[in-house]
């Protein structure tokens, strides 16, 4: 009497490759500094204020703004290099010509 040979060790060989495969891809995404930063949702900006966001990457911060909420006219938001802020650690915004405190969200990476 002879039995069929289980293909389960080719399954398992292809099965622990693709495993392989997929986890360098997720190593070298994480590699990306885009997917090392930080999302702040509803950051409040005063009106000519000054407002600190610590985003604690540990470097300078490329920082993405949604689209101001709340404004009462057009204005302006400007990233702020204050004296004496760890720029590693903090930006600084600046919300000019708006009229009112507005929201926005922030991408920092």
């Amino acid at each position: 009497m002879s039995f069929t040979i289980a293909i389960a060790a080719k399954l398992e060989d292809a099965a622990e490759r693709v495993r392989r495969n997929v986890m360098q891809m997720i190593i070298e995404l994480q590699s990306v500094r885009i997917s090392r930063g930080r999302l702040f949702l509803d950051v409040e900006l005063p009106n000519a204020i000054n407002t600190p966001l610590n985003h604690g990457l540990g470097r300078l911060a490329v920082l993405h703004l949604s689209p101001p909420r709340h404004g009462t006219s057009t204005g302006r938001i400007a990233e702020v290099r204050a004296t004496g802020t760890d720029v590693g650690q903090t930006s600084v915004l600046l919300a000019t010509g708006w009229g009112a405190t507005i929201t926005v969200d922030v991408w920092a990476y």
